[in-house]
């Protein structure tokens, strides 16, 4: 069995727990596969946790920018699963995590366009 079977193994049996996967998360000693990793298998918890942790490393402007904007997508899968627009939290994310949270919304939520663009957060120029 090869390594990334035996990552693939681990986190899918970790993903059951998303206290694990936030512990990964949160890790900077952890490599960015494995953070990315967990982001991504944080998606379909509801927890709080989960939407908290993913924010804070979305929104940590001493974050690496490829993890930052990963969990700035996960965030916004899990508001518009949840039918949830954050407004005051989507614009403390970092440059890269909004522009990716964005384009998720506005694909997966468009009818929140009209309110993106009110608060100055997209133009249809």
């Amino acid at each position: 069995m090869s390594l990334r079977n035996l990552k693939d193994k681990f986190l899918r049996k970790v993903s059951e727990q998303p206290q694990s996967l936030i512990a990964v998360l949160l890790d900077r000693n952890v490599d960015y596969a494995e953070r990315d990793d967990a982001a991504t298998y944080l998606v379909p918890f509801d927890e709080p946790e989960a939407e908290q942790a993913l924010f804070g490393v979305a929104s940590d402007f001493s974050e690496d920018d490829d993890i930052a904007e990963s969990c700035g997508e996960c965030v916004a899968e899990i508001w518009c699963r949840n039918n949830i627009l954050s407004l005051d939290k989507l614009r403390k994310l970092k440059p890269a995590a909004l522009e990716l949270a964005i384009g998720i919304i506005v694909v997966r939520r468009p009818e929140w366009m009209p309110i993106l663009q009110k608060e100055k957060l997209i133009s249809f120029e």
